[in-house]
C-alpha cells in the first residue's frame, strides 16, 4: 500500500530545531516527515553524509530522495547545475513515492519553505 506524504503547507521557518546524535540540526518540518513516514533513517544518510570531504565541502546543499516502486535514491548538490556530489541507493523503503527535496545549510536540515 502506497502512502503520500503529509501535508507540509503549514512548516514555513521552524519554531524548534531539534539536535541529532551528529552534533547537527533539523528543523520541526523534517520532524513531522521523519515521524510521519517513519523516515528517522533519512535524516541519519544526510548527518553520516556530512563525514564526506565532498559533502562537507558544499556550504549549501541540495538533497533529492526519489522513489520508485519502493526502492529510492537520495542524491546531494551543492547547487542545481552542479554535479552530484553523493548518491546512495536505498533496496527497499515504504516512504512515499514521487520525489522529496531538503536543504541543509548552517549545521541544519531543513525543508525547502522553512529556509
Amino acid at each position: 500500500m502506497s502512502r503520500d506524504l503529509p501535508d507540509l503547507s503549514d512548516f514555513w521557518g521552524s519554531d524548534e530545531i531539534f539536535s541529532h546524535w551528529t552534533g547537527k540540526s533539523y528543523t520541526q518540518g523534517i520532524d513531522h516527515v521523519a515521524k510521519t513516514c517513519g523516515a528517522y533513517w533519512l535524516i541519519d544518510v544526510v548527518m553520516s553524509a556530512q563525514l564526506d570531504k565532498k559533502v562537507k565541502g558544499e556550504e549549501f546543499q541540495i538533497w533529492t530522495l526519489v522513489v520508485t516502486a519502493n526502492s529510492a535514491v537520495i542524491t546531494c548538490k551543492g547547487d542545481t547545475s552542479w554535479p552530484i556530489v553523493y548518491e546512495q541507493k536505498i533496496e527497499y523503503t515504504d516512504f512515499p513515492e514521487g520525489e522529496f527535496k531538503m536543504f541543509f545549510e548552517n549545521e541544519t536540515l531543513c525543508l525547502p519553505s522553512e529556509r
